[in-house]
């Protein structure tokens, strides 16, 4: 009888651990299913934003030359803090050409601006800072033309996106950067 005892108890065992290894095996399928699906769907959002730098890099090389004159109008024209009018009128008439809304004169300040596009869907706002003053005696050796130029560039190019991704755009002109606070 005591042989048949155990033989019963073990066999009970290994029913139970046969139960404990198949429903951990069905847990390891399920997850290793999710995984491939959380691996496949990285794999199809990789795709998805690498389209759309794509499309974000080819409209910056459609208005390149437009860029270009940009940068060499602010750069050929030096204009000291709170002076820079001719660089908030060339930056902002080629953002209004391509679409943003233009405010002037923001905080009371007449070289200052906000350029906004709104895709009108909830999702963040990326800003962009234009600076754009020059140094008295050096012109642009900060590089102000370039990194207003640069403000511009990105920004008309995730505009090309921006309703994909449910995000708003804005570029705000920080005049005075040098000798004024622009970012203040």
């Amino acid at each position: 009888m005591n042989n048949y005892l155990v033989l019963f108890h073990i066999n009970e065992i290994n029913r139970y651990f046969l139960n404990i290894f198949s429903h951990l095996e069905k847990k390891m399928h399920y997850i290793y299913s999710y995984s491939i699906i959380y691996i496949l769907n990285l794999q199809v959002l990789r795709c998805l934003i690498m389209d759309k730098k794509v499309i974000i890099t080819n409209k910056i090389d459609i208005i390149k030359n437009e860029l270009i004159e940009l940068g060499n109008k602010i750069h050929e024209n030096p204009e000291l803090s709170f002076n820079e009018y001719n660089a908030v009128e060339n930056i902002t008439t080629m953002l209004e050409k391509h679409g943003f809304n233009i405010k002037k004169g923001i905080g009371g300040l007449e070289t200052s601006f906000r350029a906004e596009y709104n895709t009108k869907r909830n999702g963040p706002t990326i800003a962009f800072l234009a600076e754009y003053d020059a140094l008295p005696k050096i012109g642009h050796g900060c590089g102000h033309n370039l990194i207003a130029t640069m403000a511009v560039g990105a920004a008309i190019g995730l505009k090309e996106v921006s309703k994909d991704i449910y995000v708003n755009i804005v570029v705000i002109g920080t005049r005075s950067e040098e000798d004024g606070g622009g970012k203040v």
